[in-house]
C-alpha cells in the first residue's frame, strides 16, 4: 500500500514538473517579461486619474504615459494639459497659427489605437501635417458611443476655442456602443453628491475603479510572488479568458483574484446610466454577442445579429437620431459639423471575401452603412472613406492597413486614412 501511494505521488510530481516546464516556456515565448514591465507601468499610471469637479469628469493628470499592449503592437499614449485646465488629454497641444480650430470625437480609432505613437502616427496628427490650416484637438475615447462622447464633450466644450466638430463613427462596433449610455464619470459625480464623500474617499473609489480595468490576474500573480507556479499562472489566465468571453460567470473567481471592486461592478450596471438611450434599445445590446471568424489569416470580430435587418433598421435609426440631434446642437452653437465614417476591417474586407464566406454567415455591411447615411439630416457633411479603402486593399493585396488579429488600423492604415480624409476635408471646407 505504501509503495503504491509513493508511486502515485511520484507520477503526480512528474506531471507537475512537466507542466511547469511547458508553461514556463509558454510565458517565456509569449514575451511575458516585457508584458509585466508594461503592466507595472500602467498599474501605476491608472492612479493618475482624478475627478475634476470644475467639469465633473474623471480624467488623467497631464504628463502621464499609458501603454497598451497586444500580440501585434505596443502603443504609448502621452497626456498633456492642452487646455491649461489641470487635466490631461491625448493630444499634442494647440497651434495658435491656424485658420480653423476643431475637436475630434470618437472611439479608439480616433484616439489612434494601433498607431504605436498617436502623437506621431495617429490620423489626426497626420492631418494636421497634411493641412497647414487646421488644428484638431483629439478627444478620442472620452466615451464608447456617441451618447457618452457627447456627454464628455458638453462638459469641456466651453474650455475649447473651436469652429468645427468632427464626429467619427467606427463601424461596426459603433452601432453596438450607441445602445449603451453608461458613463463612469457620471457615476462618480452621483457618488459625490449622494454619499457626500470626502475628496480622499472619492479618489479611493476612482482608484478602485481604474485598478479593476484591464486587471490581469495571471500578471498580478507573476509580479507579486517570488516563488510561483507557472501552471497556476496559466490556469488564472485561462479562467479569466473564459470569464471575459462569458463562458464562466464573473463570480467564478473571488474578487481578490479577479481584481473587481464594488465601484467597478456598479459602473458596469445601470447605476452609471445617463438614461438617454431608451430602455428597449438599451436591452438590445445583450443580443450583440461577438464571435471570431478568420479568412486569409485575418481575424474578424463578427456580430451575428447584424444579419437581422429588421433589428438593424432600429439600431441604425437610433444611431442616426443621436447624430442628427448632436449636429443640430453644434450648428446652433455657431460651429460646423462633419461626420466621418471610419470603416471596420469587416466593412473593407468582406466585399472581397464574398466567394469564401458561407452564405449563412454573409453580412451586408454596405447595406447597413448606407441605411445609416440615408437617415442622417441632408445638411450633414459626411466623409465616408470605405470605398477608397476597399479599392486600396483590392489593388494592393499584399499590403496590410489593419492588423491581422486586432481590428484597428496599423501605421500604414492610419497614414492612408489621413491622406484620404485630408483631401476630403480640403474639398469640403475649401480653406486656402
Amino acid at each position: 500500500m505504501f509503495k503504491k501511494t509513493m508511486r502515485t505521488l511520484k507520477i503526480f510530481l512528474i506531471f507537475i514538473f512537466v507542466f511547469e516546464i511547458i508553461f514556463y516556456f509558454y510565458f517565456k515565448l509569449n514575451n511575458t517579461e516585457e508584458k509585466l514591465k508594461n503592466y507595472k507601468i500602467n498599474r501605476k499610471n491608472v492612479l493618475s486619474y482624478k475627478y475634476f469637479s470644475e467639469i465633473n469628469l474623471v480624467l488623467p493628470k497631464p504628463n502621464t504615459n499609458f501603454i497598451y499592449s497586444t500580440k501585434e503592437f505596443v502603443d504609448t499614449f502621452k497626456t498633456k494639459d492642452v487646455l491649461n485646465s489641470g487635466f490631461g488629454l491625448f493630444d499634442d497641444g494647440v497651434d495658435k497659427n491656424k485658420k480653423v480650430y476643431s475637436v475630434a470625437l470618437g472611439d479608439s480609432f480616433t484616439r489612434g489605437l494601433g498607431s504605436i505613437d498617436n502623437l506621431k502616427n495617429g490620423w489626426i496628427e497626420l492631418i494636421e501635417k497634411n493641412l497647414s490650416w487646421i488644428d484638431i484637438i483629439n478627444l478620442g475615447n472620452l466615451g464608447g458611443g456617441v451618447v457618452t462622447q457627447k456627454y464628455s464633450y458638453d462638459k469641456i466644450k466651453h474650455l475649447i476655442q473651436h469652429d468645427l466638430v468632427i464626429l467619427n463613427f467606427s463601424t461596426t462596433l459603433g452601432f453596438v456602443e450607441n445602445l449603451d449610455d453608461k458613463h463612469s464619470s457620471y457615476y462618480i459625480e452621483k457618488l459625490k453628491d449622494e454619499k457626500k464623500l470626502s475628496s480622499v474617499k472619492l479618489q479611493n473609489r476612482i482608484d478602485d475603479l481604474n485598478k479593476s480595468l484591464n486587471y490581469k490576474p495571471h500578471l498580478e500573480y507573476l509580479e507579486n510572488n517570488k516563488i510561483k507556479s507557472y501552471t497556476f499562472a496559466f490556469s488564472l489566465k485561462f479562467i479569466n479568458l473564459l470569464i471575459i468571453n462569458k463562458i464562466l460567470s464573473s463570480n467564478f473567481l473571488p474578487d481578490y483574484i479577479t481584481g473587481e471592486s464594488e465601484t467597478f461592478r456598479n459602473v458596469k450596471t445601470s447605476k452609471s446610466r445617463l438614461n438617454i438611450v431608451p430602455d428597449d434599445l438599451y436591452e438590445l445590446k445583450k443580443l450583440f454577442i461577438d464571435s471570431i471568424e478568420v479568412y486569409n489569416n485575418r481575424r474578424f470580430k463578427v456580430f451575428e445579429v447584424y444579419k437581422n435587418l429588421n433589428m438593424m433598421d432600429r439600431v441604425t435609426s437610433h444611431s442616426a437620431d443621436i447624430i442628427n440631434n448632436f449636429s443640430k446642437e453644434v450648428e446652433l452653437s455657431g460651429r460646423d459639423f462633419i461626420f466621418i465614417i471610419l470603416p471596420s476591417k469587416n466593412d473593407v474586407y468582406y466585399p472581397l471575401y464574398r466567394d469564401k464566406i458561407p452564405k449563412n454567415k454573409t453580412i451586408d455591411y454596405e447595406l447597413i452603412r448606407e441605411s445609416l447615411k440615408s437617415k442622417l439630416n441632408k445638411n450633414i457633411k459626411i466623409i465616408d472613406i470605405t470605398k477608397e479603402l476597399i479599392s486600396y486593399v483590392k489593388d494592393n493585396p499584399d499590403k496590410e492597413i489593419y492588423y491581422k488579429l486586432d481590428n484597428h488600423y496599423n501605421k500604414a492604415g492610419y497614414k492612408l486614412v489621413s491622406k484620404i480624409i485630408s483631401q476630403k476635408l480640403q474639398s469640403i471646407l475649401k480653406v486656402d
